[in-house]
């Protein structure tokens, strides 16, 4: 009798700790809606109000002007879109549990469309983006989340680099594993901030042109390198730059 209260009792314990778990995650998903939806929300109001002075003060407007407003929606309209695709995959993430079907993919290939993605972006500020992926590596992986990967810790890198900085992505093989690297020539990371990067609340702070983000890149990044048998590593100096490696299988 008393060894059955006892194994009910650890039971009833177990459920206070998994029930508190469950509570603590539900905060941290609020919190997350609600710092995401502020995220798009400003870019939405600068998107219509840059919009609004074209339509209403065109013929007004020097071409000097249309040009800057121009530039201004399509730099706008991009991280929006980059923000609801990451939104969208983390979603898709959370929902299924589980990485897509993995199939023999050209590193280079994946790099090359995304480097293309975010070449304008790197060109704004005069940050050259090196591919130094050997051609021959060829990954086991899903396409879409390899991808995914990529875009984030290069669009990452490139909001904390300085103008006229360098972001090399490099890759290696070593036995069945293949590590791919994104270093940059940026601001880097106080060692305290290290270990907050992957935490299960967001952390983000403003890059080197006052851009923002809501930390979600690098959960996604996390869970999708996880979600398909690799790891992920951030390694960095202060004032001198940082790398994010991580593994992925090879498929020769």
């Amino acid at each position: 009798m008393k060894k059955k209260i006892s194994e009910l009792m650890k039971e009833l314990a177990e459920l206070k700790e998994e029930n508190k778990k469950l509570r603590a995650q539900a905060s941290i998903e609020t919190k997350s809606a609600s710092i995401i939806a502020h995220d798009l929300r400003h870019p939405f109001i600068a998107l219509l109000g840059l919009s609004s002075l074209l339509e209403s003060d065109y013929e007004k407007l020097p071409v000097e002007t249309h040009k800057k407003f121009i530039s201004e929606i399509y730099k706008q309209a991009g991280e929006t879109l980059m923000l609801l695709e990451n939104l969208l995959d983390w979603s898709k993430l959370r929902l299924e549990k589980r990485a897509g079907s993995p199939t023999s993919i050209s590193l280079k290939e994946v790099n090359n469309k995304v480097v293309g993605f975010l070449q304008r972006r790197a060109d704004e500020k005069r940050i050259t983006l090196i591919d130094a992926v050997p051609d021959e590596i060829i990954v086991l992986a899903d396409s879409i989340g390899l991808q995914t990967i990529i875009r984030n810790l290069i669009s990452n890198a490139i909001k904390f680099t300085d103008c006229q900085g360098k972001i090399t992505i490099s890759a290696a093989v070593s036995d069945n594993t293949v590590r791919i690297s994104v270093t940059d020539t940026g601001i880097g990371i106080k060692p305290e901030n290290l270990e907050k990067l992957f935490n299960p609340e967001f952390y983000t702070t403003k890059g080197t042109n006052n851009e923002k983000g809501t930390g979600l890149g690098l959960r996604l990044c996390k869970g999708l390198v996880e979600e398909q048998g690799g790891k992920i590593f951030v390694e960095s100096v202060p004032g001198e730059g940082t790398t994010f490696t991580f593994t992925t299988k090879s498929a020769k």
